[in-house]
């Protein structure tokens, strides 16, 4: 991983493996979304929740993931947020149709 992390939460699909939130060491919450290519053996930084999470649950449906409950920092843990799967086309990144 490309940030140390604790109480992260993650899903598999397409062969890739993604990790979301969580805690630095410093105990500051995170809300960076990694994914590990398995084929390339490769970890990279595809984009941000829109609030920092841990310990909160992701699931993967039509392409998208969706990351539920957990804790944040002043602010409600039932909230709902999404972030699109990416696939690198060349240099250009491509959401998941």
């Amino acid at each position: 991983m490309q940030q140390k992390r604790m109480g992260a939460f993650g899903v598999t699909t397409e062969g890739k493996i993604f990790v979301a939130g969580g805690q630095h060491l410093e105990c500051q919450f995170l809300q960076t979304c990694e994914m590990f290519n398995i084929s390339i053996y490769e970890w990279q930084l595809i984009g941000s929740l829109t609030v920092e999470r841990a310990c909160g649950s992701m699931v993967c449906l039509k392409g998208k993931l969706y990351v539920l409950g957990g804790m944040e920092v002043g602010a409600d843990a039932g909230v709902l947020n999404a972030v699109t799967l990416q696939r690198t086309s060349g240099s250009r990144a491509q959401p998941y149709q």
